[in-house]
């Protein structure tokens, strides 16, 4: 693969609002020379997963924006590739947010040259709270 984003909602971050630190992340593990190792566990035969190269990683954290801000947001729960939407030959991807301000945001990201991601280019505030329930309820008949 090229590279790898992974969500943590639940990771604490130095993040504030209000005097609350906001919980949740998302790693971003650039491959650009491809330093991503796979070696196999002697004993179990498993793939282990190793990285050792900080320079091309990132940590985003849950931005401010005018939606609101809980301090649990789950930021970083959802993490989906979008395609390159703004045709820079770039991919983007979108994060979410299922618990932001009691309804739940997505965060769009644009992908670069240099692969640092500052701010998101698009926050969508949404009123999940119901719709999420019965997805979950579904799940079950």
């Amino acid at each position: 693969w090229d590279d790898l984003i992974v969500g943590a909602p639940y990771q604490y971050s130095n993040t504030t609002v209000g005097g609350h630190r906001r919980h949740g992340a998302v790693f971003i593990f650039l491959n650009r020379q491809s330093y991503f190792h796979t070696p196999v566990d002697e004993v179990s035969g498993v793939e282990l997963f190793s990285y050792n190269y900080p320079e091309t990683f990132q940590i985003i954290t849950p931005p401010s924006h005018n939606c609101g801000n809980s301090h649990i947001p789950g930021f970083g729960a959802t993490v989906t590739k979008l395609g390159d939407i703004n045709h820079d030959g770039f991919q983007d991807f979108a994060v979410g947010a299922p618990y932001e301000d009691n309804g739940g945001a997505v965060y769009i990201y644009h992908g670069s040259k240099s692969g640092k991601l500052q701010k998101p280019t698009q926050v969508c505030c949404v009123y999940f709270k119901y719709s999420l329930f019965l997805i979950f309820l579904s799940e079950f008949q």
